[in-house]
Formats: C-alpha cells, structure tokens, sequence
C-alpha cells in the first residue's frame, strides 16, 4: 500500500514539481502540498473506506412511529423517500468546502482541470500503450504472433459478415 502510494502519487507529483521548477513555471499549488493534504485526507478516510459497518435502524423506526403527522412532515426519517443524487451531490459539496477547504465560486475552473488532467492521464495512457506496443513488435516471434491474432480476427470477423449479409 505504501509502496504503490509512493510510485503512483508521491514519486509523480514531487518529479513534476521539481520539474516545473526547473522550467520555470509557476504553478497555483504545489504539488508537494498537493501530496501532503492527499495522503493526509486518506489517512483520515482510511479508516471508514477500509472496514465494515453495521447499523441498526430500530431505533429509528421506534421514533418516527411515535412521530405526529406535523412532525413527521418536518423531520424526515423514513429513507425511503431520501432523494440519494442530492444527498451524494451535498456530501460531494461540503467535503470540497469544509473538508479540503476550497470554494464554491472555485468548482467551474475545478471542473475545467478534471476534464484536462482526463485527457491528459489518457494521453499519456495512449502513448505509453503504442509505444510498448511498438517496442514488442521489434521482435520478430511477438511481431507474427499478433499478426497472427489480427489475421484470425479479421478471418472471423469476415465470416460473421458474410454470414449475417447472406441471410
């Protein structure tokens, strides 16, 4: 755990902070706070994300059955009629305003960055795939072998085809 911790999170954001340093670039965070607040946030949630709860809800259901329709219609216990979106999009809001301390006025830019590091996480997913790819079929055993596969492939492909189309 903190081994991978180390080679997929703190190794890639301290190079690319020391990195940018060098180039000259400025950034709004540094990526080595960056590091901190996350390893510090996992090691608070860890405990919740890594064990198994049970509650009771009889208690609950005790109440609301003692409950008067007015106070029924004001304290909402019965969670079936819980809309969860909205509870998972309030849990999502107060965890970026009051746990990680960022403001509401901050999420379209917040947004705008998830959607670049997407597409930069799947770029460079991309380039290091082809670029494996294109290093495997250097040698000439994996090179007929996937030549190969891809000749069957189409050889089926072309099959269904045919068939599909004669019918």
């Amino acid at each position: 755990e903190k081994f991978l911790e180390l080679l997929f999170q703190t190794l890639p954001l301290y190079t690319a902070e020391y990195g940018a340093r060098l180039l000259g670039i400025k950034t709004r965070l540094s990526l080595i706070t960056a590091d901190q607040r996350i390893r510090a946030m996992n090691k608070v949630l860890k405990f919740f994300s890594m064990k198994e709860f049970r509650f009771e809800t009889g208690n609950v259901r005790r109440l609301r059955a003692r409950l008067s329709p007015a106070d029924a219609k004001i304290y909402n216990l019965d969670v079936q009629t819980i809309n969860w979106d909205d509870h998972y999009r309030n849990f999502v809001k107060g965890t970026r305003r009051y746990l990680l301390g960022e403001k509401d006025q901050d999420l379209q830019e917040a947004k705008r960055h998830i959607t670049r590091m997407r597409f930069l996480h799947n770029a460079v997913v991309l380039f290091t795939v082809v670029g494996f790819i294109r290093l495997l079929l250097r040698h000439p055993v994996i090179k007929e072998i996937v030549y190969g596969f891809f000749a069957l492939l189409m050889s089926l492909l072309h099959s269904a085809y045919m068939r599909v189309t004669a019918q």
